[in-house]
């Protein structure tokens, strides 16, 4: 039965504690993050207007950026280990503050600072989990395991989002943080449970300071070198910044669309959660049946087209069938829960999996410059230009958000060949220098 299970999910036996052991921390993760991402979406589409929401985003981008360089100076202080946990009791305390605010406090200054602070939860768990991750599995081992580890947020947001609308009326929506805290708590005790094991023995005593200490200093001050390290790490960080933009452009009308539509907050929060249950199941069943077998299958570098083709077609879709106001807002609805699918199931797999083939000390590097470091400028961008238009009294329509969709996924598809070929450059450049055998290449 475990055999076949193995064989199912594309994963070995020798692998499948460790495996197993992550995908559960992540679920608590995952699920902790979704009811905290209903609170907050819903407490801020019913109390404020749609235009405050590119302030939110130029917030979040300035919050980010100080705390990625926090994160990576404690990087250097602690263990993978101790750092995820750190960061989860970070993630606890933030929340019950929250709450108390929420309860006793300005609730609208707390409902702002709750959006903000979700999208930090988010990104700096992320942050520690993969970090962690990226150190357990070398390139081949990669390419099978990183969608299986990720999927445990999956079901986790799934079991969130449809619970959520029905402990409301129960609960409370303001009292739903103390189950997100709950969740946190139950992810941190089984997480020190699981580095008990024998299995985790190679990489307790592994410092992500040790591996920065170890760089090689380069001569080169060029700006490449100077801040990515690595063109491979530039290269990743381009599509990173772009595919971004595309992402909180197709949020933020989704969102704007559906502030129009309801009045009542528990029919909101409601709606917000089945939308997000709907795409959490798909991207379930995708992610693991098919994404690792996808990925082995195509190649990692043409895995990078399949995001932008689909939103392609999507758009394409729209300009021939969404003429009238119902069409369009049931056509860009669905492409918003292909956009949450395939960067869960594809787009973010592929990411880690790019940087399997640098040092470990260069894979943590940049994870955080492609995720952490490309995020905030896309906010500021996309916020900015959203404030802009605001000012100018320039209409913020479904059409207009496509157009500058279909701009940006041209822009991605050439970049992915600027991706090709820095990937394989560093291929190459790892064999020889002997960081993993030629048996562990790359199918491109």
């Amino acid at each position: 039965m475990k055999e076949r299970l193995y064989r199912t999910l594309n994963i070995k036996f020798s692998e499948s504690s460790q495996v197993f052991d992550l995908l559960t921390v992540q679920f608590f993760i995952g699920l902790a993050n979704a009811l905290v991402n209903i609170i907050a979406y819903t407490l801020f589409i019913y109390n404020f207007p749609i235009n405050t929401l590119p302030l939110v985003y130029v917030v979040i981008a300035v919050v980010l950026l100080i705390l990625n360089f926090i994160y990576e100076k404690l990087e250097h202080l602690f263990s993978p280990l101790q750092l995820l946990r750190y960061v989860i009791g970070f993630a606890i305390t933030l929340l019950i503050a929250l709450w108390i605010g929420l309860a006793n406090g300005n609730q609208n200054v707390f409902i702002f600072i709750l959006i903000v602070s979700s999208v930090l939860i988010y990104m700096v768990t992320g942050y520690a989990f993969w970090g962690l991750v990226s150190l357990l599995f070398n390139v081949r081992e990669s390419r099978r395991v990183f969608s299986i580890v990720g999927s445990g947020d999956i079901p986790a947001k799934l079991i969130g989002y449809i619970a959520a609308p029905l402990l409301i009326p129960v609960v409370g929506l303001n009292n739903l943080v103390w189950l997100a805290i709950l969740s946190l708590i139950t992810g941190l005790l089984l997480f020190s449970k699981f580095i008990r094991k024998k299995s985790w023995d190679g990489i307790k005593n592994k410092s992500h300071g040790e591996q920065h200490h170890i760089e090689t200093v380069t001569t080169k001050h060029d700006f490449i070198s100077f801040f990515f390290k690595n063109k491979l790490i530039f290269a990743i960080s381009l599509l990173s910044l772009l595919s971004y933009n595309v992402f909180v452009l197709i949020d933020y009308t989704f969102i704007s669309q559906v502030k129009l539509r309801f009045e009542n907050i528990s029919e909101l929060a409601a709606y917000i959660a089945v939308f997000f249950a709907f795409g959490r199941l798909i991207a379930l069943f995708f992610k693991l049946i098919f994404t690792s077998r996808v990925i082995e299958r195509v190649g990692v570098i043409s895995s990078l087209f399949i995001t932008p083709v689909a939103l392609f077609l999507f758009c394409l879709l729209f300009f021939n069938y969404g003429n009238d106001s119902s069409s369009t807002l049931f056509i860009f609805g669905l492409m918003a829960m292909l956009t949450e699918v395939l960067r869960s199931t594809i787009q973010e797999p592929v990411f880690f999996i790019l940087f399997q083939p640098l040092k470990e000390n260069l894979r943590l590097k940049g994870h955080m410059i492609s995720k952490g470091y490309m995020y905030p400028p896309s906010l500021i961008i996309v916020g900015l230009s959203l404030l802009f238009m605001y000012k100018t009294d320039t209409p913020i329509t479904i059409l207009l958000a496509i157009k500058v969709i279909i701009i940006n996924l041209c822009i991605w598809a050439a970049i992915i060949y600027f991706i090709r070929r820095s990937y394989l450059n560093t291929i190459h450049a790892s064999i020889k220098k002997g960081i993993y055998s030629r048996s562990e290449g790359a199918h491109v």
